[in-house]
């Protein structure tokens, strides 16, 4: 019996899903009530910032590349979406690295300043792969991009242990 592509990204997703969450639930088991609301402070603000870095660009990249006539037209949709991504990501990871400190003043918690610089890091990274996961989905590329979501998700516990 043949899978089809539908059926494998609801797999796909689906394990991800569960690997995020039960790796969560690992993760907070270990930490106090206080670093627990540490994290939830540094996840919110995360969260209001990094919901500005996509502004529908992934999806409007994915069409864009899949409706290219050659990979030239697909390769500069993607260095466009790549560096539009860049532009709005960049000032985000600046305020989250540079400005962690005034963050900690305003919550009067000095522990979110090294997570608000790493993810401030962390959201560079995501910016290229959103943008390479449009070229991968653009192309038609399935297999790949369903191992690549599962292997992303999973990369996270074989760090921790």
């Amino acid at each position: 019996m043949r899978l089809s592509w539908t059926v494998v990204s609801i797999i796909s997703r689906a394990g991800s899903l569960v690997i995020g969450i039960a790796l969560s639930a690992y993760v907070i088991s270990f930490l106090s009530v206080y670093e627990q609301g540490v994290r939830g402070i540094v996840i919110g603000i995360v969260a209001m910032l990094g919901v500005m870095q996509n502004l529908g660009l992934s999806s409007g990249s994915t069409k864009e590349i899949a409706s290219a006539h050659t990979l030239k037209e697909a390769g500069k949709v993607f260095l466009g979406a790549l560096g539009i991504r860049y532009i709005l990501s960049i000032p985000i990871a600046l305020i989250l690295i540079l400005g962690s400190n005034r963050f900690a003043d305003f919550y009067n918690v000095d522990e979110i300043v090294k997570p608000l610089q790493i993810f401030g890091i962390i959201l560079l990274v995501q910016a290229m792969q959103a943008t390479l996961k449009s070229l991968i989905q653009g192309l038609h590329k399935f297999s790949f991009l369903f191992t690549h979501q599962v292997i992303l998700e999973a990369l996270p516990s074989l760090i921790f242990h």
